[in-house]
């Protein structure tokens, strides 16, 4: 008897003694267990002279979910919590004991390492769990700023493989593609509305296409990529052509980037002693927007994300000249509606109307201060111009003969 009581006090202890340890590390008994997960199982065992001892094994769940143990054969632990993977090995335990008591220590969680990068308020290598696709990481993980292009998001995989995804369009239209499982040591890349001319996104045997918009740089070999004096950002036109400020009309549509670089290398080899060519991919679709007028940046510009009219001008247009009419900005839609902004109420009464979202193939006029009353009066009679110069020529003539009379 007295034999007996000494064993279950002993029991009781080693008992509380788990609860305790369980409660010291593994606080998180809702956490799902998963591949790779490192545990300990604590229970109770007796051993030949009919002693109560504690008994602890480690384990890391398999690729199958399961874990191999000596008493109870192959169990399958994963996508159970561990408060619910404790009940389950209490029921395999009743079985070889009369009143088992176990308890689940979580070593060490599972996880990939993933380099967050760009437009992001928490930048570096996050630790996240495996199995997680790009657009889950995004939602959990990220911490995104107000100018992050979610929609040129930029994945580099371990092995070199390079993909785009369009968060908004997972989101709002149930876009998966490129939703991609992440891998260890993946890289993520956010980049911003700003930044049009962002690093080359794609392998170099891309194949280049109708609507790609490329930034094409020429450069002597010996001095560099120093300067961008001879870069332009150009699109690819519906016959595959582009048109260089330098080398011309070159067509690249259906070319891989190296082979595009190549043909512009050996084209601008009639104006530059080592041309060197580099072809960076500004974005792969075909919205553009033309900006004219009185704007240090005109012509087309692609169009990155949701970009208000005042936001476009003030970065991708380069802002204002000084002569540039701002309280009479036009937009122009493909349907022919038209729009106008008052820039300046913009700025200093904070009206944003006609601050309207840009759409493909807007065409934005910026006209100059120039264009008053009396410029369109003048402009008015410059078809008439002939008229007048006819008059006046007969007038002086008819004067002249009098006068000789």
């Amino acid at each position: 008897m007295i034999f007996l009581n000494k064993n279950k006090t002993i029991f009781w202890i080693l008992s509380i003694y788990l609860i305790l340890v369980s409660t010291l590390y593994c606080n998180d008994i809702d956490y799902v267990l998963r591949r790779g997960d490192k545990l300990q199982i604590i229970y109770m065992d007796i051993d030949q002279n009919n002693n109560f001892i504690e008994k602890n094994d480690i384990f890391t769940i398999r690729d199958n979910g399961t874990i191999r143990h000596a008493i109870m054969g192959n169990i399958k632990l994963s996508d159970k919590t561990i408060d619910e993977a404790e009940t389950f090995l209490f029921s395999k335990m009743e079985r070889f004991f009369t009143n088992p008591s176990i308890s689940i220590i979580l070593l060490e969680k599972n996880s990939i390492n993933v380099l967050l990068y760009g437009a992001v308020n928490n930048g570096g290598i996050l630790k996240t769990s495996p199995q997680i696709k790009i657009a889950e990481f995004l939602l959990s993980e990220g911490k995104l700023k107000t100018e992050a292009d979610l929609t040129n998001i930029q994945i580099i995989k371990s092995n070199g493989d390079k993909y785009l995804f369009n968060l908004p369009n997972f989101l709002y239209k149930n876009e998966t593609k490129n939703n991609i499982l992440l891998e260890n040591d993946d890289k993520v890349i956010i980049p911003s509305y700003a930044d049009r001319n962002f690093t080359n996104i794609v392998s170099d045997d891309f194949i280049l296409k109708f609507g790609n918009i490329l930034k094409i740089s020429l450069f002597e070999n010996s001095e560099g990529l120093s300067s961008e004096k001879n870069s332009d950002v150009l699109t690819i036109d519906n016959e595959g052509y582009i048109y260089h400020n330098m080398v011309g009309k070159a067509h690249i549509g259906g070319m891989t980037i190296v082979s595009a670089e190549q043909l512009i290398q050996s084209m601008a080899a009639n104006y530059l002693k080592d041309p060197v060519a580099q072809i960076n991919l500004v974005s792969i679709n075909t919205r553009n927007v033309y900006i004219f007028g009185e704007v240090s940046n005109p012509g087309y510009h692609p169009l990155q994300g949701s970009v208000r009219l005042a936001e476009f001008i003030a970065k991708s247009a380069g802002g204002m000249k000084n002569d540039a009419n701002i309280k009479k900005i036009q937009v122009t839609r493909k349907d022919g509606t038209k729009h106008f902004f008052n820039f300046e109420d913009f700025l200093f009464d904070r009206k944003d109307i006609g601050n309207i979202l840009l759409e493909d193939g807007d065409r934005i006029i910026v006209p100059s201060k120039n264009i008053g009353l009396s410029y369109r009066i003048a402009n008015a009679f410059r078809r008439y111009y002939w008229i007048l110069q006819f008059l006046t020529t007969s007038i002086s003539l008819y004067i002249l003969v009098e006068t000789v009379k």
